[in-house]
C-alpha cells in the first residue's frame, strides 16, 4: 500500500493515496475551494450544489463484508456502523462481485476464506484483475491458520488477515493500518 496524506476541509477529512494528482484551485470568485473535494462527496454520493453546503456533508465510508454466516457478517457489521460505515453484505464472492457492480468502488471489502460458489481467494483475485476495484483494501476474515493459508492470501494480494475470532480492537487496528481510520 503506498504513502498517503489525510485532507481535511469543513467538517470532514479522508485518507488520500500520495499518488493521486495535486489538487486544482477553482480561481472563480464564486468558488474559493478545491474542485476536487466537490468530487469525492460526489463519489460518496452526496448532495453537493454550491460551496456552503459542503460544510454541511459528512463523508461516510463505505465495506463490503463478504461471508456465508450471516452471524459473522452481523457480527462484523455491529462493529462497522459505529464507526461510520455504510455496510453493504453478501453470501459469497459471486454476491460480492455483484455488489461491486452495482454500488462501485468501496472503501474496503472484507472476505472470509472459505464461501460456497465463488470462495474468498477467487473474489481477491477477481478484484485485483478488475481495473475498477484493484486498489480497493482487502481484508481476509478466516478461521484458517495455516502458514499456506496465509501465504496464498498474500499472493493473491490481500491488505490483510484477521483470524476469527476477533474483536471490536483487532478490526480497528486494521482499519487503521489501512488509513482508513
Amino acid at each position: 500500500m503506498g504513502r498517503s496524506c489525510i485532507l481535511k476541509f469543513c467538517n470532514f477529512s479522508r485518507r488520500l493515496p500520495h499518488s493521486l494528482p495535486r489538487i486544482a484551485i477553482d480561481r472563480r470568485e464564486d468558488a474559493a475551494f478545491p474542485r476536487d473535494i466537490l468530487h469525492l462527496a460526489r463519489y460518496h454520493r452526496d448532495d453537493i450544489s454550491s460551496p456552503a453546503k459542503l460544510s454541511q456533508v459528512e463523508v461516510q465510508m463505505r465495506a463490503l463484508v463478504l461471508d456465508d454466516a450471516a452471524a459473522a457478517r452481523i457480527f462484523l457489521r455491529d462493529i462497522l456502523v459505529p464507526l461510520d460505515f455504510e455496510v453493504f453484505e453478501a453470501a459469497d464472492g459471486i454476491e460480492g462481485m455483484d455488489c461491486l457492480k452495482a454500488h462501485g468502488k468501496l472503501d474496503v471489502a472484507f472476505v472470509d476464506l472459505n464461501m460456497p460458489n465463488m470462495d474468498g481467494f477467487e473474489f481477491t483475485r477477481a478484484v485485483r484483475e478488475n481495473d475498477d476495484y484493484d486498489a480497493m483494501p482487502l481484508i481476509i476474515v478466516t478461521t484458517e491458520t495455516g502458514m499456506d493459508k496465509l501465504a496464498e492470501c498474500l499472493e493473491a494480494q490481500a491488505n490483510e488477515y484477521v483470524m476469527k475470532p476477533y474483536t471490536k480492537e483487532v478490526i480497528e487496528d486494521k482499519l487503521t493500518i489501512l488509513g482508513l481510520l
